[in-house]
């Protein structure tokens, strides 16, 4: 039956080892509904003992009653799940009614779970043997999982969902405490990322994270992006920051991060373009017990999420928008006859805004490139137009770097920069000519290069002047 099962799940599943990942199925399990939803049931924390059997069964109606009010297409556990022994009993009579009613599982370990009587690769074989459990144990244990999520109709891959093991206690001397996820894991993530993105047209696939352990940024993001929620407890997570969302921003495709751990937090945050978000703890210490809800719908970048209580009653009811554009900007069917760009030089300015309504041109040229450089002595405008050719499709990510104020114009898409270290943009771009203006205002001297990057490269680059035509 589990052979079975597995072939009829879409899962990419992977170990950070190296391990093989099974064959992908014709007809995939896990897919959007025809109304274009995918519903995910998120439960941590239960930290069930089966021989107090009062509060084991009160804590598996719970995850019960939830999922039969949800009707969830994939239910997680992330971490802290049966943690007292009889580990194998509690194990089996957590899982048995999700196998009954077939609903697809990813179980996720925290750091409490191989504390007590099995060991982490006795555990994995005990929750593998479950019909309803999509992991996979190529590594000896649980293996990080990429979920593929189809679309309606069956035909790409719609979104992903990550489940990382976040381990447990530190592997390092010297260090505090809780583990971190491993280079090792991360690298595993890219390559994943980077196949779901070049499959996808250079475009990064909506792509969704389960793990226990908050990674360091969660409390950061508490401090500078609350959206909702409650930060009873403070976060605690590793010392140490391996760098799991600096890759997750690189790679542009992971809108929100789910964990628990901190039993009495469940707040939504932000960070750069990432959902930060916590469960809510499902186990018997939490007065308001439950499970955290996240709705995708097909083709957005984010989500809608709640929460409901072991009681019925729904709160925090959040609709995260990802802020960024992701539509293709399509080429233009005019190509450039030579080489350059023109500029046109505007003085009696004071501002970006006004150079071409209130300056007065002064010159205009054919140049090489947007790149200026220069004491003019006064306020000045520049105003570069022509076209950019773009080599390949894919989400380009464009910085306008200056001293003074810029702006950039691709296409309908329009972005500034007023600070030397800021105004990067990522647009996606079809491979072809794209009409582009380019701004600069200056008190004096100033500086300002145009650079870019395609979403398979790590650093940004001064554009070549060989990409850019006078129209």
């Amino acid at each position: 039956m589990k052979r079975i099962f597995y072939c009829a799940v879409a899962l990419i599943m992977a170990t950070a080892c190296g391990g093989p990942a099974p064959q992908q199925p014709a007809d995939p399990e896990l897919q959007f509904n025809e109304d274009g939803k995918f519903k995910i049931v998120q439960f941590t924390d239960t930290h069930l003992c089966y021989n107090r059997r009062e509060s084991f069964d009160k804590s598996v109606d719970v995850v019960m009653s939830i999922v039969k009010a949800e009707k969830p297409d994939l239910v997680v556990f992330t971490g802290d799940i049966v943690t007292s022994a009889p580990l194998k009993e509690g194990i089996d009579n957590l899982l048995a009614p999700l196998d009954e009613m077939g609903v697809p599982t990813l179980y996720l370990l925290g750091n409490h779970d191989r504390e007590d009587e099995l060991p982490g690769w006795e555990i994995a074989e005990v929750v593998t043997a479950h019909s309803s459990v999509i992991n996979t144990m190529h590594s000896g244990n649980l293996d990080d999982v990429a979920l593929r999520l189809m679309s309606s109709d069956g035909s790409k891959v719609a979104a992903v969902v990550y489940g990382f093991d976040s381990n447990d206690y530190t592997v390092v001397p010297d260090h505090w405490d809780y583990g971190w996820i491993s280079h090792t894991q991360i690298d595993w993530y890219r390559n994943k990322s980077q196949e779901f993105t070049k499959a996808n047209g250079n475009l990064p696939v909506p792509s969704y994270a389960y793990m226990h352990i908050p990674i360091l940024e969660y409390a950061e993001a508490d401090r500078d992006g609350h959206l909702i929620g409650n930060n009873f407890e403070g976060v605690f997570g590793p010392e140490l920051n391996s760098g799991l969302l600096a890759a997750m921003e690189e790679c542009a495709d992971v809108h929100g991060i789910f964990c628990g751990h901190d039993h009495s937090d469940d707040f939504v945050a932000k960070l750069g373009a990432v959902a930060h978000v916590y469960g809510r703890c499902t186990g018997d210490g939490h007065p308001h017990r439950g499970g955290r809800v996240v709705e995708l719908t097909e083709g957005d970048y984010g989500f809608r999420s709640w929460i409901r209580e072991w009681d019925g009653d729904v709160v925090q009811d959040y609709t995260y928008e990802y802020p960024v554009d992701y539509r293709l900007r399509k080429a233009s069917p005019a190509e450039g006859k030579e080489h350059g760009i023109t500029v046109t030089k505007y003085t009696g300015v004071t501002s970006l805004d006004d150079i071409e309504t209130a300056g007065t041109p002064v010159s205009t040229e054919v140049v090489e490139h947007p790149r200026s450089y220069g004491n003019e002595g006064q306020n000045a405008g520049f105003v570069y137009e022509g076209m950019l050719y773009v080599p390949e499709t894919s989400l380009w990510t464009l910085h306008i770097m200056a001293d003074e104020h810029g702006s950039f114009t691709i296409d309908d898409f329009t972005f500034n920069d007023t600070d030397w270290h800021r105004g990067l943009k990522r647009v996606y771009l079809e491979k072809g000519y794209h009409p582009i203006k380019i701004k600069v205002f200056t008190d004096g001297f100033h500086v300002m290069r145009v650079q870019w990057r395609p979403q398979d490269v790590d650093r940004l680059n001064e554009i070549p002047v060989e990409y850019f035509y006078v129209k």
